[in-house]
């Protein structure tokens, strides 16, 4: 990941920062990464978040639920 990409997803993940739905998109691609799926999979950090912004958070949920702690699920 670049540094400008972490940077990024450093800043909206911060609660005071992000707003909740970038949170939301930087939390899903964090532990879907980390969950085994591969990041080249799922682009870069800013090509993942440009596509998911422009989703609902309910459809950003049913893709995603299943890698998120239970704690962030919707």
């Amino acid at each position: 990941m670049s540094n400008t990409n972490s940077q990024q997803l450093e800043t909206d993940l911060m609660v005071y920062k992000g707003n909740n739905k970038a949170r939301l998109i930087a939390r899903c691609y964090m532990f879907a990464t980390n969950g085994g799926t591969e990041a080249g999979e799922l682009g870069s950090y800013d090509q993942f978040k440009k596509l998911w912004l422009k989703r609902s958070f309910q459809r950003i949920h049913d893709a995603f639920d299943h890698v998120l702690p239970q704690q962030y699920r919707g």
